[in-house]
């Protein structure tokens, strides 16, 4: 999966800086997809869009209590008290005391941003599972009152159907009320836990031929964040006079890893078969030879009609046909119509992955 990922040209890996990953015109485009089915489902679920800074002061992290746990993990900017953040609890919170969001009528508040974080990498390579100093995630962020959790319900909503409609098989483990994790397994993973049959994590196992351990990427998150983490930030709410701190229900998807465990679920021996709406190029029109104009200008009216539909379409005039076809395979182009000529007429003819081929049109 590692090495497809890079000959479809979808990422490079960073060279300097080592540990980071740039993502080419295929690979952003799969992205922004995933971006929309995550916007759409938020929406849905009535969860609002918010974009928080990338960098935050590191007193954020200091007052919470929580700057030991991330210390190691942090990149800090040089000779200043500013840091990249490695999360954005602190600083959601920071921001919604300031703006007053926070009040009995409002809760729950659930929000959600796309954006990047940053964790130093402690793994020598920066492959398997597209691992990197920068991340981008989804995080969302639900306020409730004490007596409900309703947003770890939301959250959950959004991640199933998410995943549901990727088409990924996901194993969902849940600890109490206090955390949810969707994680792919794969060979490939870059976790073990270990299972029972079903795919139920086990802590404490004392047969251990009753169980599996199984390698996972870890692609999601829901938690519940501790009260005194809130307590510390100082966020609290008035009801009937009394004073409440509310509680943080966060969670978190990792771009990178869910991308790995799409292409290693699709992935075939043509190369990535992607599901629908999320492949980067839907269609691929194709003169049979590019030098002949009658072939080469009819394949380019085509290609401007579809993209007025709306389609994504690419326009293959490259190499030898059989070439093209394997190039498009490989980056999961599903329908292929092909312009050619038999006896003086112009023949449209569309083919599918399998390479089956249907005649379209004659001119």
């Amino acid at each position: 999966t590692e090495k497809l990922i890079e000959i479809s040209s979808l990422v490079n890996y960073s060279k300097n800086p080592k540990g980071f990953i740039n993502f080419l015109p295929l690979g952003q485009k799969v992205v922004l997809r995933i971006e929309e089915r995550l916007r759409y489902l938020s929406e849905k679920f009535e969860v609002q869009e918010i974009k928080l800074s990338k960098i935050q002061p590191k007193r954020h992290l200091q007052q919470s209590g929580r700057w030991d746990k991330f210390q190691e993990d942090i990149l800090m900017i040089e000779n200043s008290n500013l840091i990249n953040s490695p999360t954005h609890e602190e600083y959601f919170i920071d921001l919604i005391k300031n703006v007053g969001f926070v009040s009995n009528r409002t809760l729950p508040l659930e929000t959600f941003q796309i954006g990047e974080v940053y964790r130093r990498m402690r793994h020598k390579s920066s492959r398997g599972g597209l691992k990197s100093s920068e991340i981008l995630v989804y995080e969302g962020y639900g306020v409730n009152n004490p007596q409900g959790e309703s947003s770890f319900k939301t959250f959950e909503n959004i991640f199933n159907d998410f995943f549901e409609n990727l088409g990924i098989p996901f194993m969902y483990h849940r600890i109490n009320q206090d955390f949810a994790q969707y994680a792919y397994e794969t060979l490939q993973g870059l976790e073990e836990i270990v299972c029972d049959d079903e795919g139920i994590e086990i802590d404490n196992c004392k047969n251990e031929n009753s169980v599996k351990k199984r390698r996972i990427i870890d692609m999601a998150q829901i938690f519940r964040n501790d009260l005194i983490t809130i307590q510390n930030m100082g966020l609290k709410y008035q009801s009937n006079g009394i004073s409440f701190n509310p509680i943080l229900i966060s969670s978190g998807l990792g771009f990178y890893r869910t991308m790995f465990s799409l292409i290693d679920h699709y992935r075939d021996e043509r190369g990535i078969n992607w599901p629908e709406g999320v492949e980067p190029y839907t269609t691929a029109v194709i003169p049979f030879y590019p030098r002949e104009s009658d072939q080469r200008d009819l394949a380019e009216k085509i290609y401007l009609e579809l993209i007025k539909k709306g389609e994504r379409v690419l326009l293959e005039d490259r190499e030898t046909l059989s070439i093209r076809k394997r190039s498009l395979d490989l980056i999961g182009v599903r329908k292929k119509m092909i312009v050619s000529k038999k006896d003086d007429r112009l023949i449209i003819s569309e083919e599918n992955r399998e390479g089956i081929i249907k005649p379209y049109l004659q001119l």
